[in-house]
């Protein structure tokens, strides 16, 4: 069978990494032939460090193609009607869909969704579409080679819940958890620390965080208590992201949902305990990132992480989570 795979796998991002693992597990199965062809979303940067197999693919080319893989956001999807299989792998940051967005992807025969709040968003809502959802699995390999910690210091010694990700996509859920921690950390018995291990900012960003940090122990009139957030700027690749998964204690799962998506793969595979976040802890909004959207958007409720910062806090995480996604990728082409 031959397969085209499009999707944003050169670049450095979360949205970059699973689509290269996505591409890496499809390449390993020998019954098909795979090229592929690289997109580029905003301006995350490009990974130019790609191994022989995937540069094979790039230069694969065949008469024809069996199936058409896009992992791609909906403006940029199409469906090839020369192709007899077309599966669309939506990168839509969890908006809510407008009506043009469901007739493209009723065009599509499989939509594949690597999240379980909007797969059963999707599920409820769009009946256009409901037949054609179906999640997907990968596998992920972590070499023993690659386990490393970060220094953290002088915070070795607590307990480390820590978050990953973009700041750009994540303002609100930065700043809803600074204020969760510090609200509820003062008066804990035990040692915690929060660290957010954060992709693309720079200095001044880093100084708005600590500003903004720094007015929230203010507004509940704490003056003596050291500051124990730590801010860390990382760069967005696997090696970075495995050694924070690694020096951290308890995972903040804000925008997985408990699937199998990267972030949460990498973590359960560690053994880290994880603070989850349920469909019913999402609200719609219309407002996301502090910028005003022409689309609504789902987003953690700062209610939500507040309770299970105090709950995490009291050491009461929530119960690891069934895997959401049991099928293999290889197995739904």
């Amino acid at each position: 069978m031959n397969i085209l795979y499009i999707g944003p796998y050169r670049q450095k991002s979360m949205v970059g990494l699973t689509s290269l693992f996505i591409l890496m597990n499809l390449l390993q199965n020998k019954k098909h032939k795979v090229s592929s062809r690289p997109i580029y979303l905003d301006k995350d940067p490009i990974n130019q460090d790609i191994v022989q197999d995937i540069i094979k693919a790039e230069h694969g080319q065949y008469d024809s193609y069996d199936v058409i893989i896009q992992h791609v956001t909906l403006d940029m999807c199409v469906k090839i009607n020369a192709v007899k299989k077309n599966i669309i792998i939506p990168i839509n940051n969890e908006e809510i869909l407008s009506e043009d967005d469901v007739e493209k992807l009723a065009g599509f025969d499989t939509i594949l969704v690597d999240n379980k709040t909007i797969y059963n968003l999707y599920k409820e809502y769009y009946s256009k579409i409901a037949n054609r959802l179906t999640t997907y699995d990968y596998d992920l390999v972590i070499p023993p080679t690659q386990l490393a910690q970060f220094d953290v210091s002088p915070f070795g010694i607590t307990k480390k819940l820590y978050f990953i990700g973009d700041y750009q996509n994540n303002i609100n859920n930065i700043y809803s958890l600074c204020h969760a921690f510090i609200k509820h950390s003062v008066n804990c018995s035990d040692e915690y620390s929060l660290i957010l291990y954060l992709f693309n900012i720079d200095p001044s960003i880093k100084q708005n965080i600590t500003n903004n940090i720094n007015q929230i122990y203010s507004s509940y009139k704490i003056k003596y208590a050291i500051n124990r957030i730590i801010i860390a700027p990382i760069d967005c690749n696997l090696q970075n992201i495995i050694t924070a998964h690694n020096t951290g204690s308890v995972f903040i799962n804000i925008g997985d949902s408990n699937s199998n998506s990267l972030n949460y793969k990498i973590c359960n595979s560690l053994n880290k305990q994880i603070i989850n976040f349920n469909d019913t802890d999402y609200i719609f909004e219309f407002t996301r990132n502090n910028r005003v959207t022409d689309k609504k958007c789902l987003g953690v409720s700062c209610g939500s992480i507040d309770t299970k910062i105090n709950k995490a806090l009291n050491n009461n995480c929530t119960d690891q989570p069934q895997p959401f996604k049991k099928q293999h990728i290889s197995a739904l082409i």
